[in-house]
């Protein structure tokens, strides 16, 4: 585990496409809106996104495209609603919430800062075009710490050493309630995740390629890590109220 002092929080957007209109979206989101999204927005670092490349367990996340907002430090998590309302981003925000009416569902956008990074980085930095292993995961407050304590001391230390062809490791925690009906709309205010309430977590492991990711997953499974994944298996039934996996591949980035 390294100093997080160098890893971003993120904001994440998550919908699904309509497939008869996704090559105009594409286009009108990859070429006008992100790019104008960023040039306007010192609170963001880098946009990376990703489609969905196959499904891993029997919950998969909902979204088949994640757009991730690497954002410049925590001041930045406290801006992410003002960074759509912005002067000048208007009319890109009227055509996106037009584009949301007719060809996107399963919206959601969450904010999560950085709790756990393993050493082993990526050659590219994060989220830097390479596909990843993207767990999302619900965790029952008063077994959070606990849980804390085994995951990253235990587990994910042991699982990156038994597969070295994983290039990159973190978890994020949530850090707001955002979720919103469309990007730009106003979502919950920010406000740290309630006690009461269940806590989202996400895990992201990154390898080079497609073809290194898919023996990373196959590498996680072999026999002599049967008590680390029998270990998992116990905490998701008793301590763990949701969880989500996929694979993810990177379709666009900016900066260029």
């Amino acid at each position: 585990m390294i100093d997080l002092s160098t890893s971003a929080p993120l904001m994440i957007v998550s919908f699904s496409v309509d497939a008869a209109k996704q090559a105009d979206f594409d286009r009108f989101y990859h070429h006008q809106f992100l790019p104008k999204l960023l040039s306007i927005s010192p609170e963001i670092k880098n946009i990376a996104r990703y489609q969905a490349d196959g499904v891993t367990a029997a919950n998969t996340v909902a979204g088949q495209y994640l757009t991730v907002y690497e954002l410049a430090n925590s001041d930045a998590l406290k801006q992410t609603e003002q960074i759509f309302e912005r002067t000048g981003f208007a009319e890109e925000l009227a055509q996106f919430k037009e584009w949301k009416k007719s060809a996107l569902t399963n919206f959601s956008r969450t904010n999560y800062q950085p709790i756990y990074e393993h050493e082993r980085r990526s050659f590219n930095g994060h989220f830097g075009r390479c596909p990843m292993l993207f767990f999302s995961s619900e965790m029952k407050v008063q077994d959070a710490d606990a849980f804390r304590q085994w995951y990253q001391l235990s587990y994910l230390p042991r699982l990156m050493a038994d597969v070295p062809t994983i290039s990159g490791c973190r978890r994020y925690s949530a850090w707001t309630n955002s979720s919103s009906e469309a990007s730009g709309d106003k979502a919950t205010s920010d406000k740290t995740v309630s006690k009461d309430k269940a806590v989202q977590y996400i895990t992201v492991m990154e390898s080079v390629d497609e073809i290194t990711l898919s023996h990373s997953i196959e590498r996680m499974a072999v026999p002599h890590r049967s008590v680390e994944n029998e270990g998992m298996q116990k905490w998701l039934d008793s301590a763990v109220s949701f969880t989500a996996t996929n694979t993810f591949r990177p379709i666009f980035c900016l900066p260029e």
